[in-house]
């Protein structure tokens, strides 16, 4: 059985890039925003989260911070156009697992994916902050 792995993102074009590269050692499942995230994870949680830093309907960091004050401990690597540490900062506080700033290579996103992905990583979270 495969493991899921979920993209949030307001991209067409980048969750198509992501789902040809990864579908065929995952099950992909695609949201376009934090409404259509929440109503996957409701049906049942994917082993990873690949989210977009600004959504059209709110902002990933939003939406990270709630999902893990209900309880998600699902690794979450956030993928954003800004490169800019104070924002890395932020999505590591809020309980991402990763950042990944676009364009990023294929090659690195699969790494970093693979290594969140063991079951070591998953209890392995520690706050990163810029302060």
């Amino acid at each position: 059985m495969k493991k899921k792995l979920l993209i949030i993102d307001d991209s067409p074009n980048i969750r198509k890039l992501i789902t040809l590269a990864f579908s065929d050692k995952y099950d992909m499942l695609e949201a376009e925003d934090c409404a259509s995230a929440r109503r996957i994870i409701s049906g049942g949680t994917p082993d990873l989260i690949l989210l977009d830093f600004d959504l059209p309907d709110g902002d990933g960091v939003t939406f990270l911070k709630s999902a893990r004050e209900t309880g998600c401990v699902t690794p979450v690597i956030m993928l954003t156009a800004k490169d800019d540490l104070n924002v890395a900062g932020k999505a590591m506080d809020a309980g991402a697992s990763g950042y990944v700033t676009k364009p990023f290579e294929m090659d690195k996103l699969a790494e970093l994916i693979e290594e969140r992905m063991r079951p070591a990583s998953r209890d392995t979270y520690v706050p990163w902050r810029t302060e």
